[in-house]
């Protein structure tokens, strides 16, 4: 018997532990006032980050900040790029979410 298919793919739930509440609540937020879903919002900060890192562009990465997780939904695609770029840095995943979310939270729009 095969496995039961999974609506929700490709759409996959990851964590991000470190995010502080300020941070947190800023990014859903910042998604908000530009009429963005937090999937949308965090899909585009993860590509972002990882678009700048490939160019060598400075990128900040924070430390992450106290023992919350928080859950991210994102298309595996994106996940998939941010554990790449993840693996190349020798970074862990969280550290990537939190640059991802903190450039995306100061860029102009």
């Amino acid at each position: 018997m095969g496995l039961m298919p999974q609506t929700r793919w490709p759409v996959v739930t990851t964590s991000a532990s470190g995010v502080t509440s300020e941070l947190w609540d800023g990014f859903k937020a910042r998604a908000d006032e530009l009429n963005m879903t937090d999937r949308e919002a965090m899909e585009e900060a993860i590509r972002d980050v990882v678009a700048a890192a490939r160019a060598g562009e400075p990128v900040e990465w924070p430390h992450p900040m106290g023992p919350l997780t928080r859950p991210i939904r994102i298309h595996e695609e994106v996940l998939n790029e941010a554990r790449a770029l993840r693996k190349d840095l020798g970074y862990k995943l969280n550290v990537v979410l939190l640059a991802a979310m903190t450039r995306w939270m100061k860029k102009e729009r």
